[in-house]
This record gives C-alpha cells, sequence and structure tokens, in this order.
C-alpha cells in the first residue's frame, strides 16, 4: 500500500488577489433582426419534423405488419 501525502491546508495555498472585472464595452443597444440572425432555423425544423413524421409513421406500419 502507497503510503498517504499529507493534505495541503488553507495556509499552504497561496491565494492571489482577485482583480476586479474590467468592464466590457458593448455596442449602442441596436434592435436584433432575429428572422436574418437565426434563417436557417425554420429550415432545420420543418427537416427534423419530416423525418419525424416518416419515423413515427414507419413504427406504426410495423406495428400493424408485425402484429
Amino acid at each position: 500500500m502507497a503510503k498517504r501525502k499529507p493534505r495541503r491546508t488553507a495556509k499552504a495555498i497561496s491565494r492571489r488577489p482577485v482583480r476586479s472585472a474590467e468592464a466590457v464595452q458593448t455596442k449602442s443597444a441596436e434592435p436584433l433582426d432575429l428572422a436574418a440572425e437565426y434563417h436557417y432555423v425554420i429550415s432545420d425544423l420543418s427537416q427534423i419534423a419530416v423525418i419525424a413524421a416518416v419515423l413515427i409513421a414507419g413504427l406504426v406500419g410495423l406495428s400493424f405488419i408485425l402484429k
């Protein structure tokens, strides 16, 4: 069995001073055009819906065949 190493105590751990967070400069509050930002989401969701419908129809069909 290997010997245990002694745990470091709180005094042994060096504590560095925490720097305050620098303020992040942001652009002026411009309204976002979400339709332009996420134009691909609608097409992805429609593809997922088609795939889900095909899979569910396949499962229903298999349930009648295997019954």
